[in-house]
């Protein structure tokens, strides 16, 4: 290497340099202790440390300005001895390696264990339920349809469907379905939730605000509930940002859904409540087994919501990365 273009990188970083090979180096190092030496390998070497040195330098001057300030803030890190500042380069911290798991962990094995044990709860507190009969002696389809008859909704009709747990109540068809271990059963357990469904066929006919809001939802809650995924997922292995917001958007309209779901579900619960014990359908002695069916299938709407709100924090934090 040419000896000038050596000389002119050595005086830029270091104090009255010596230049010598490697054999030589150590030698030089223990005999000038007061000095810098640098073997002809490590110019490339030296020439990085001016460059860092040269972007350190207006960071060097605003430390030397703010230093007492800067002492006082932060004493432990700071580096202050007396009066000499420590303005030695420190890389960026990147994240710790366990970091990214235990981020994965938060926002989505958690919430799945929330989703799973909700579920869990809801069949055992239904089957604790089914095994005590009702005081009226009353199957749910009857004492759905003395509801409605008692309160002028002779024109909801009620009809079965399959599976369990899969009752529900048809706003457009005004039709209440009823799953036959509830329509066809008399225990605590299938009166209180046909009670509950027949709760939102008051609500829809009372005009009641978060019901007919959240039928508004329906339309674009179910095509957003079919395209979030697919949108982020793509947007992830694309790296297509724009997809990836398109995705939290529409994962977005589906966590206002089941926002607004949670007072209508809870005041069906409430209003089950009501009628079944005034009715006379069951007795003050079964109220807590049936109020335990109702708010164990309330709290499922509950940790729906909280498992969204956590995925869609997930979500935000993947995008601005």
């Amino acid at each position: 290497m040419d000896a000038a273009v050596v000389q002119q990188v050595l005086d830029g970083c270091v104090h009255e340099p010596v230049l010598g090979d490697q054999g030589k180096a150590r030698e030089l190092r223990r005999a000038h202790v007061g000095r810098q030496v640098v073997a002809a390998a490590e110019v490339g070497h030296a020439h990085l440390t001016v460059r860092k040195r040269r972007l350190q330098q207006p960071l060097d001057l605003i430390l030397q300005r703010h230093e007492g300030r800067l002492a006082a803030a932060w004493p432990a890190r700071s580096g202050v001895t007396g009066t000499a500042y420590n303005t030695e380069y420190t890389p960026v911290s990147r994240a710790p390696e366990g970091a990214t798991t235990m981020y994965f962990l938060v926002f989505f094995i958690i919430p799945l264990a929330l989703g799973f044990g909700a579920q869990a709860w809801v069949r055992r507190a239904f089957a604790d339920g089914s095994k005590i009969p009702s005081a009226s002696g009353m199957t749910g389809s009857q004492v759905s349809r003395q509801m409605l008859d008692s309160g002028g909704l002779q024109d909801v009709r009620i009809e079965g469907i399959g599976g369990q747990l899969s009752d529900h109540y048809d706003p457009r068809g005004k039709v209440m379905r009823l799953s036959e271990p509830v329509g066809n059963s008399s225990s605590v357990a299938a009166v209180a939730v046909a009670a509950h469904e027949t709760g939102h066929a008051f609500q829809d006919a009372r005009h009641e605000a978060g019901f007919r809001f959240r039928g508004t939802l329906v339309p674009a809650t179910g095509f957003a509930s079919q395209l979030w995924f697919p949108l982020v997922l793509f947007g992830f292995l694309t790296g297509v940002t724009g997809l990836l917001w398109v995705g939290i958007i529409a994962f977005a309209a589906v966590l206002l859904f089941q926002l607004v779901t949670l007072p209508v579900e809870f005041g069906a619960s409430r209003k089950a409540m009501a009628m079944i014990t005034a009715q006379g359908v069951i007795s003050q002695q079964q109220v807590p087994a049936a109020r335990k069916v109702l708010t164990a299938a309330a709290l499922t709407y509950l940790v729906a919501a909280l498992i969204s709100v956590m995925q869609i924090i997930f979500l935000l934090g993947a995008a601005r990365r």
